[in-house]
């Protein structure tokens, strides 16, 4: 029975078994599919993962080259700024060479304008026409008797308005005077004594007995010192139109016997100077042969009064305006923005023609971020010089309200932070004087700009170009007093050839020429004066000249002498001079500064 079961059992165990079997190794074949579709799942990853990492790369440079094709446009644009940069900077630089190796000036206007304005006088303006002359010396009748193209009779003859030619004579007579003086001796002064014409300037005689008369050292003197002729060809024109010969030697000579003279009209000048309310100064270079150091013109311009001071002096500091101005001047100085005037005590007024001029020459080399700066300057002046010319016309609280705000929003200008080195050091200068650019808004009579005392350098610096300025400390001495007295004697309508003979024919050593038709009344002088102030450093040394010798007569040197020595007499004040041989030349002896 258990064999039966087992044989009829047995081929179902080989079954299973064999199904076993069969299912074992389509387990191991499914296992196997299962794991070369993995595999096949990793490669298609890694492909994926290989993809992205290309398309990374891809992307990456792509990016790169959309930098560098940037970066390549930037510095394209770059170097053509650059290169237009490097062009007009060459430019300039070759301007600048030409100009120093050019014996002329260049014309001080850089840039013309696109538009100018067309010459002359507006429409409806009235016509400007020579005026009749007082008198008429000959008179001609010029009748039309025939054609003066054929020769033929004419007819329907009408008389013409009269034309009236002035011109010179076709010559010109020398005035020569002959004086027979006498000499005596006083018993009561014990002296000798000679008579004198109101006419003569002194009685020398024997080999000074032929002298050249008041009138005609005069003109000599206007020809040099004010029109800017040198004394050979003053010695040409005296020649060719008088027929008379001065010899250039004797014009010198004559200058320096005329600005001893002057010098009391000179000091009063200086003294009206200093009683004005506001005085414009500049400087310019000059030029002494025998100076070794670098000597300066200073122009002192009062607007209004008609008074211009020159002063050649080697120094370019605060002691030039300390010394002319004196220690106790109260009125206003107007100036460039020249460091030397820092150390001036006096309330300053700083000329917005400089600053504008400054802000154009920034604005030609800056562009874009660092143009705001000098446009934003230049914009606060114009406005503020706008509103000084409306003074007139506004309502003073209005104009005062205005006024605020300029000074306002000059005060937020440079309080910001400013990077650029250019910007940064026009934002110093004018931190420097922030007190001293919008004066003019303050004062009613102070002008915006320094062009009084441009324009009153402008003919020194036509007679340096001429003359080259002075040979001697001494010439330099002689040119700025005659300089002085002929400029303002011209801008107050009065002719040197009325007044300095009057002065050389006066016996008075003291005489004042009234060259000013409106002086200022003196003030009374105080009881003690302050300290003068002269800036330390070294005193610059000019040898002067031999002064040359005198024809005078020695009697008269000898009476005033006398005379200042009498002690009735207030002594003049001198001035002094940063040279100790300028100072001598003077007559005056100045004390070196302080250390």
């Amino acid at each position: 029975m258990h064999r039966a079961i087992q044989r009829l059992l047995s081929p179902l165990f080989a079954a299973r078994e064999q199904l076993g079997r069969e299912r074992d190794a389509a387990i191991a074949e499914r296992d196997a599919a299962i794991a070369e579709r993995d595999a096949a799942i990793a490669e298609r990853d890694a492909a994926i993962a290989e993809h992205d990492v290309a398309i990374a790369e891809r992307n990456v440079a792509v990016a790169e080259r959309d930098a560098a094709r940037s970066a390549a446009s930037r510095l394209t644009r770059r170097v053509g700024q650059l290169e237009d940069e490097i062009t007009k900077l060459k430019a300039r630089l070759e301007e600048a060479q030409r100009a120093a190796k050019r014996q002329a000036a260049p014309f001080g206007r850089r840039r013309r304008k696109a538009n100018p304005r067309r010459p002359g006088r507006k429409r409806g303006h009235p016509a400007a026409n020579r005026p009749m002359p007082d008198h008429i010396d000959e008179e001609y009748y010029v009748p039309l008797c025939a054609c003066p193209h054929c020769g033929g009779s004419v007819d329907e003859v009408i008389d013409l308005e009269p034309q009236v030619v002035i011109d010179l004579p076709e010559e010109i007579k020398l005035l020569v005077r002959r004086f027979h003086n006498q000499s005596g001796r006083c018993p009561h002064c014990r002296r000798r004594v000679r008579s004198r014409h109101p006419l003569q300037c002194s009685t020398a005689n024997g080999a000074a007995g032929i002298q050249i008369g008041p009138r005609a050292l005069t003109l000599g003197t206007d020809l040099k010192h004010r029109v800017g002729v040198v004394y050979r060809k003053v010695s040409g024109v005296f020649l060719m139109m008088f027929g008379l010969y001065i010899s250039p030697s004797t014009l010198v000579r004559a200058d320096k016997r005329i600005s001893d003279r002057c010098l009391p009209s000179y000091q009063w000048l200086v003294e009206q100077l200093r009683l004005a309310g506001i005085v414009h100064s500049d400087e310019t270079g000059w030029h002494i042969v025998s100076s070794p150091k670098k000597v300066w013109l200073w122009v002192f311009a009062v607007p209004g009064l008609g008074l211009t001071v020159y002063a050649i002096r080697a120094s370019r500091g605060s002691d030039v305006p300390n010394e002319i101005l004196g220690e106790d001047f109260q009125g206003i100085l107007c100036v460039d923005g020249w460091a030397g005037y820092l150390a001036v005590s006096c309330p300053k007024g700083q000329c917005a023609a400089h600053l504008l001029r400054r802000c154009d020459e920034l604005l030609e080399v800056q562009e874009r971020g660092a143009a705001r700066f000098p446009l934003a300057v230049q914009r606060l002046l114009l406005q503020a010089m706008a509103l000084k010319a409306l003074t007139d016309d506004l309502d003073p609280a209005v104009y005062a309200d205005c006024t605020a705000q300029m000074h306002g929003e000059l005060t937020a200008l440079l309080g910001g932070d400013i990077q650029e080195p250019a910007n940064r050091r026009l934002a110093d200068h004018m931190r420097r004087h922030h007190d001293e650019i919008l004066r003019f808004l303050d004062v009613p009579l102070l002008s915006p700009t320094n062009n009084e005392a441009e324009r009153e350098v402008r003919p020194a610096v036509l007679v340096r170009k001429i003359s080259a300025g002075n040979r001697t400390a001494q010439g330099a001495i002689v040119h700025e007093r005659l300089t002085s007295i002929a400029r303002t004697a011209e801008r107050n309508g009065v002719r040197l050839t009325d007044v300095l003979p009057e002065l050389l024919r006066s016996p008075d050593p003291d005489h004042v020429m009234p060259i000013l038709k409106h002086p200022l009344p003196a003030q009374p002088e105080p009881t003690q004066r302050p300290a003068p102030r002269v800036a330390p450093g070294p005193t610059p040394q000019l040898e002067p000249h031999p002064a040359p010798a005198t024809h005078e007569d020695p009697h008269e040197l000898r009476a005033r002498a006398a005379r200042r020595k009498t002690p009735a007499r207030v002594p003049r004040p001198r001035l002094r001079h940063a040279s100790r041989s300028m100072a001598r030349c003077h007559g005056a002896t100045a004390r070196p500064p302080p250390t």
